[in-house]
């Protein structure tokens, strides 16, 4: 599982090194069109999951104990709703989202390196 998860960093990362060039779509339109289109996207979306399950078996290679189990589920959602709520309210301005716009090439580049390193240490410490 841990050499198909470092497969896998490394394969988004590499579609991520390639994305980088790409310019971004226009905005969704509207609060509500952008605030049901985020959800659907990421209810369908099984790559944080993955990404998740991945970095969770790096970080915890022992079993964990149910309890465990619970405390890492609930302190994963609760960093994800509050991750997901802050860069939505902060995106929303316009003055980050040019600012983004400018940098995104540097940020999607290494974000890249990050996740291929991810991968690499996966699979040659598994």
């Amino acid at each position: 599982m841990k050499i198909f998860g470092g497969i896998y960093l490394l394969w988004f990362a590499s579609v991520l090194w390639r994305a980088s060039t790409q310019a971004l779509p226009e905005a969704a339109g509207g609060a509500s069109k952008g605030f049901w289109g985020g959800i659907a996207l990421n209810l369908s979306n099984p790559k944080p999951a993955l990404f998740y399950a991945a970095l969770i078996l790096s970080v915890f290679p022992q079993a964990l104990s149910a309890p465990e189990k619970v405390t890492v589920y609930f302190v994963s959602l609760g960093t994800e709703l509050f991750w997901y709520a802050m860069i939505t309210v902060t995106m929303s301005t316009a003055i980050m989202r040019n600012r983004y716009f400018a940098a995104k090439f540097w940020i999607d580049r290494a974000a890249a390196l990050a996740m291929g390193l991810l991968g690499l240490l996966l699979i040659l410490n598994h």
